[in-house]
């Protein structure tokens, strides 16, 4: 996924995609959210293809193979029927269209659109729905040991309320833990 901002390329970014009634979901979409401004554009490759000229390539070659209605031809790209339908919707191409019948102008926009599908983004999502929040107290005003104030002793921040974020896949609520065991071990050994 190609990320966007103000026609500048700000960001490449891997993972799974989800889409889903009310937008873009998933890992790749949520490890990444926190580098994202509404107004952005993001550009998605659906296919296992590194530029569009590879996929030009292999798409010539399976027009010109065994006569095939386009959906069943995309098709083997492995991208979603949904999807695959709405996209040639969107291009006014008839997806029961012969594969001999696609010309070069239609088969231009099908590569553009499986190598550079492009979403803007209107609206981010709501800190109601956020799986995470990114900012807190500066990671520079905390001992790391002991997770407490640099600025006031016997207080300690743990987990989220730092200005500390993870990915997906469990690093926020262990770091969570981790900062928690940090504090306690810290507390304990000034008791003594």
């Amino acid at each position: 996924m190609y990320h966007y901002r103000e026609n500048k390329k700000v960001g490449t970014y891997n993972g799974d995609i989800l889409f889903t009634h009310i937008g873009l979901s998933g890992p790749g979409i949520l490890d990444n959210s926190r580098y994202f401004s509404e107004n952005d554009i993001l550009c998605l490759n659906l296919t296992e293809f590194k530029n569009a000229e590879e996929l030009e390539n292999d798409l010539i070659f399976k027009l010109n193979g065994p006569r095939k209605k386009l959906k069943n031809l995309l098709s083997e790209y492995n991208i979603p029927e949904r999807l695959l339908l709405n996209i040639l919707s969107e291009l006014n191409i008839d997806p029961s269209k012969f594969s001999s019948e696609v010309n070069k102008k239609e088969r231009k926009s099908i590569i553009r659109n499986l190598i550079e599908l492009s979403f803007k983004i209107d609206q981010l999502g709501s800190y109601k729905t956020a799986m995470v929040t990114k900012g807190g107290v500066a990671l520079m005003k905390v001992n790391p040991k002991t997770m407490e104030s640099r600025m006031l002793p016997s207080l300690y921040f743990l987990g989220e309320v730092l200005d500390i974020d993870g990915d997906t896949g469990g690093f926020n609520i262990q770091f969570a833990f981790s900062s928690a065991a940090s504090a306690i071990d810290a507390i304990n050994l000034k008791k003594i």
